[in-house]
C-alpha cells in the first residue's frame, strides 16, 4: 500500500507544477492567437483626432477615465484541465512501465534484481495507481467545460463530438486495462493460458494509449512533452524486442506474457 501511495504522490509532484506551467504557456499562446486574429478581423474606423480626450476633459463633461470598462480578464485556475493532462501524462507513463516490467517478469530478468514476491507486489502496485490515475485522467474530463464532455462520451466510442476516433481510442484503452485487471485477479493462477493470451493486448493497449495521447493531447506543443512520449515508446519497444529475443533464444521458464 505504501508503494502505491509512493508511486502515485511522486508521479503527481513531478508533473503537476510541470503541467501547471505547461498550461500558463498555452493559455498565453492561446490568447495571443485570439488577440491577433480579432486584430486583424476587426473594421477599420475614422476616429476624429483627440475626440475622446476633448470629451473627457470638456468643463461639465460626465466621461471619466478612470470608470471606462476594462477588459475582463479570467483569473479561474483551470484545474480540470490540469488534472486531465496530469492524469493522462502519468497514466500513459505508468502504463509504459507496466508493460516494461511485465516483460521483465516473462522473462525473469526482474528476478535478478528483486525476489519474485517483491517483482510481483511492484507490478502490482504499478498496476493499481495506473487505475487511479485513469479514472483520475477520465472523471477530471467531465469537469472541462472547455469541451463538455458527458459521462457517455468517454464511456462509449464514437459518441464524442469532440475527436470521436481518437476519444475512442482511449476508451478502448481504458476497457483493455479493466480486463487485464481482473482477469489477473480471478483467471491468473486458475487458468494461466488463458490470461497469457489475454495479457498480450497489453501491447495493443498501450499502442493505442500512445496513438491517443500523442494525437489529441493539446499540450503537444511542448517539446518535452513530446519527448516523455517518445522516450517511453522507444524502450517499451525495445523491451519488446529484448522479449522476442529471449523467446527465440529459447526460454526453459515461460512465467509472463
Amino acid at each position: 500500500m505504501k508503494l502505491k501511495i509512493l508511486l502515485f504522490a511522486g508521479l503527481l509532484a513531478l508533473l503537476l507544477p510541470l503541467h501547471a506551467h505547461a498550461a500558463s504557456v498555452l493559455a498565453e499562446e492561446s490568447e495571443r492567437d485570439d488577440f491577433e486574429q480579432e486584430d486583424v478581423q476587426a473594421p477599420i474606423q475614422a476616429v476624429p483626432l483627440n475626440t475622446q480626450n476633448n470629451a473627457v476633459n470638456a468643463p461639465g463633461s460626465t466621461v471619466n477615465s478612470n470608470t471606462a470598462p476594462a477588459p475582463a480578464i479570467s483569473s479561474s485556475f483551470p484545474w480540470a484541465w490540469t488534472v486531465t493532462r496530469s492524469a493522462g501524462i502519468a497514466s500513459y507513463l505508468l502504463l509504459g512501465i507496466l508493460t516494461i516490467s511485465g516483460i521483465l517478469l516473462s522473462t525473469g530478468l526482474f528476478f535478478r534484481i528483486f525476489d519474485p514476491a517483491t517483482a510481483w507486489s511492484i507490478h502490482r502496485a504499478i498496476a493499481s495507481v495506473l487505475l487511479v490515475s485513469v479514472l483520475l485522467h477520465v472523471g477530471a474530463l467531465l469537469f472541462d467545460h472547455f469541451i463538455g464532455l458527458h459521462i457517455l462520451d468517454v464511456l462509449v466510442p464514437f459518441v464524442s463530438s469532440y475527436r470521436p476516433a481518437l476519444v475512442a481510442l482511449g476508451i478502448a484503452g481504458f476497457y483493455l486495462l479493466l480486463l487485464l485487471l481482473i482477469t489477473s485477479l480471478y483467471t491468473m493462477t486458475k487458468h494461466p493460458r488463458f490470461w497469457r493470451i489475454v495479457h498480450y493486448s497489453g501491447f495493443i493497449m498501450f499502442s493505442a494509449i500512445f496513438v491517443h495521447g500523442l494525437l489529441i493531447g493539446t499540450d503537444m506543443k511542448l517539446a518535452w512533452i513530446k519527448a516523455i512520449y517518445w522516450i517511453m515508446a522507444v524502450l517499451v519497444l525495445a523491451a519488446v524486442i529484448y522479449r522476442l529475443w529471449w523467446r527465440h533464444r529459447g526460454p526453459q521458464l515461460d512465467i509472463g506474457n
